[in-house]
């Protein structure tokens, strides 16, 4: 009897808990086949002893067109509903403040964390004039991290991608807006703090594009 499975082709289709489940799951391995039935046993939702039940040309089909829905480089979606909500994307990154800053940094390295990372990205519209808007403000990420991590991964992805385009120049600005406010021991402490971050954030870019990378060279 052949068996039937769902293949997700966009990342719309992918919350983004079952993508950490992933990662979680796959941690540490090497076993090129082992992570590839992984692949097809998590984002298609059956038991990994069901994978070897697949026919071959299903399963590879499942293993190709996954790796290249996780290699997406999506264009950034400003807003988006989710359960009744409407969620938007930080107005003006260049107004970011130290805490979204700095958790970023914490939390963009961290794939079991990426669900607080989208309360950074993203907060629920208070208001809106046409296309513009105005969202809640940061209060730490205990407010919404649960409802991100059933989001889509389209999302995330497509924040990072934008937020990796732009961290450096964030950091400049942080820095020279900061300093009008503050006096020297402050001001070297601040610039550090920011070189570190920024280290932080180009390390886990590298890190990321290299997982991504792996994943579309590895299952076949």
């Amino acid at each position: 009897m052949k068996l039937k499975i769902t293949i997700p082709d966009s990342l719309m289709e992918i919350p983004l808990w079952r993508f950490q489940e992933y990662e979680r799951m796959k941690g540490d391995e090497e076993d090129v086949e082992l992570i590839a039935k992984l692949l097809v046993s998590n984002f298609c939702n059956i038991p990994i002893g069901v994978v070897d039940r697949i026919d071959v040309a299903t399963y590879h089909l499942a293993v190709d067109t996954l790796s290249k829905v996780l290699t997406e480089s999506p264009r950034l979606k400003r807003r988006f509903k989710w359960d009744g909500v409407e969620y938007g994307f930080i107005p003006n990154l260049d107004k970011m403040t130290m805490a979204e800053f700095v958790d970023c940094d914490t939390y963009i390295s961290r794939i079991d964390q990426w669900h607080r990372l989208m309360t950074i990205f993203y907060r629920p519209i208070k208001k809106k004039f046409g296309k513009f808007y105005t969202i809640e403000d940061y209060e730490g990420s205990e407010k919404h991290h649960k409802i991100m991590k059933k989001v889509p991964l389209y999302y995330l992805q497509s924040a990072m991608v934008f937020f990796w385009s732009i961290a450096n120049k964030l950091a400049i600005h942080i820095l020279q807006s900061s300093e009008s406010n503050l006096k020297g021991e402050q001001v070297t402490q601040l610039n550090n703090l920011l070189l570190t971050n920024g280290d932080g954030i180009n390390q886990s870019t590298d890190l990321l594009k290299a997982m991504f990378l792996d994943l579309r060279k590895s299952p076949l």
